[in-house]
């Protein structure tokens, strides 16, 4: 049988205790330090925001401010009065109608005169992104900050939890701590942390949600049992429950585990079609289709349950079109390297955001295809980035048919979907350092902090 992912075992003795101190010691220090770098990355930019996020903000601010009094949106439902007058207060430049100094003599206009003809259609999402920035930004509230302010401030929170459970896998997996150290910080500092945490949106549980699922695998494959097996099923329910583009957080894992299966059940001679029944009856499959089918079965549940509530149609969006072959090709590019612009045009926020886009897109290709096809390169490690790959290509199109399936229309994909794959690319990356190199080491420091350093140089122009 192969070999679980572990950490090395030392021997109980007081130099291997004293090691064993220093490197929880170390870790505990990174942690600390990227926990400050992302809420300082946070903070920098969400005191700075005036406009609200061209990316649906204003939707999903009335989804905020509603969720405790009304639980959820319905189908066709209106936006409320609170987010018709923040965006009297704080315009959105792609609608381009408002103009602050209306804030003051803000009244009631008719639906037609607001953006999507004063409907909303984040009611696609469940409730709970929503109820939980909008608790965690009450003590804010009560404090004086402003309410949509807090509630991105408490976005930020998302943001943290992703780096530290990257940071987490990282070490796990052996990683050197500067290694995934700057991995952590790499996306600490990205377009994709600033679209999606900055702001009020539900796409700021993608970063949490992708590390999320390598944590969760790890602990699985390190001791497979029950117990590790339900963790896993839990984790995929839980992030998928919050937005149904977190499922590709779950696939990539999942092909992870069947890899896995795989290379196990040939362990002893046998014919591909032994090899094959060996696989598909292997605990990882198993665990892996029950992770898949458990989280698309909480989103079905989802969409029958807003069907069954719905006031109307959702309202035109106008950006559908008709779909084709050509579609699909470009759907399977989206991803990979465009998650490194994460959102809109990287000129959006200034000429850094070329940069950025630039230094992340080297950093997830050069980590991704590299391992997959590199030598020397230790199964496990093959696999995840093999499973990152695939991921990445077969997302796309799935998201697609997906939509077509729910909504009846295409609606040409954006790279920013493609957020919960990130972390599996930047694993990726760190486990491409060679370990024993320290000018590898160093230049991956170098670059993350290059990117950190440029992020908090974002500003929308």
């Amino acid at each position: 049988m192969a070999a679980p992912v572990t950490l090395s075992v030392e021997n109980d003795t007081p130099s291997s205790q004293t090691r064993s101190g220093v490197r929880r010691g170390t870790d505990l220090l990174l942690c600390v330090v990227l926990v400050v770098a992302s809420l300082a990355f946070c903070a920098k930019h969400v005191s700075g925001h005036d406009e609200t996020s061209p990316i649906d903000e204003y939707m999903y601010i009335d989804y905020y401010a509603k969720v405790l009094d009304h639980g959820y949106v319905k189908q066709g439902e209106r936006t409320g009065d609170y987010a018709r007058r923040y965006l009297s207060c704080h315009p959105n430049r792609v609608f381009g109608a408002w103009q602050p100094q209306l804030c003051g003599a803000h009244r009631s206009r008719p639906d037609a005169s607001y953006p999507f003809d004063g409907k909303t259609w984040a009611n696609l999402y469940t409730p709970l992104y929503f109820l939980t920035v909008r608790v965690a930004a009450e003590p804010l509230v009560w404090a004086g900050v402003d309410f949509v302010q807090a509630g991105r401030y408490a976005t930020g929170l998302w943001l943290v939890l992703g780096v530290i459970l990257l940071y987490l896998v990282l070490r796990r997996l052996k990683v050197h701590p500067a290694v995934a150290f700057a991995a952590s910080l790499t996306m600490s500092g990205s377009l994709a942390a600033y679209w999606s945490n900055t702001y009020i949106s539900t796409d700021a549980t993608g970063l949490a949600a992708g590390a999320g699922m390598l944590w969760a695998t790890i602990h699985f494959l390190d001791q497979p049992g029950r117990r590790r097996a339900f963790l896993f099923v839990a984790a995929a329910v839980f992030f998928a429950a919050f937005k149904i583009q977190n499922l590709e957080a779950v696939a990539v894992v999942a092909v992870w585990l069947v890899l896995t299966a795989w290379q196990r059940s040939g362990d002893e001679p046998a014919r591909a079609g032994e090899r094959l029944r060996r696989t598909v009856s292997d605990l990882y499959t198993r665990v892996a289709v029950g992770g898949m089918m458990a989280g698309a079965a909480v989103q079905a549940v989802w969409l029958a349950f807003r069907a069954a509530n719905s006031l109307g149609p959702d309202p035109n969006q106008g950006v559908s079109g008709g779909f084709s072959f050509a579609h699909a090709i470009l759907d399977m590019t989206a991803f990979l390297p465009g998650v490194a612009e994460a959102g809109l045009a990287s000129p959006e926020v200034g000429p850094w955001g070329e940069i950025s886009v630039r230094l992340v897109t080297l950093v997830v290709v050069g980590g991704v295809i590299g391992l997959a096809a590199g030598r020397s390169v230790r199964f496990h490690d093959r696999a995840l980035a093999v499973s990152v790959l695939f991921a990445s290509l077969v997302a796309g199109p799935a998201l697609s048919f997906a939509t077509i399936a729910v909504n009846h229309l295409y609606v040409p994909l954006v790279a920013r979907y493609g957020i919960p794959i990130m972390p599996g690319m930047l694993a990726s990356a760190a486990l491409m350092v060679p370990h024993e190199s320290r000018v590898a080491r160093a230049s991956a420091v170098v670059v993350a902090v290059s990117v950190f350093c440029v992020g908090l140089a974002f500003r929308q122009t």
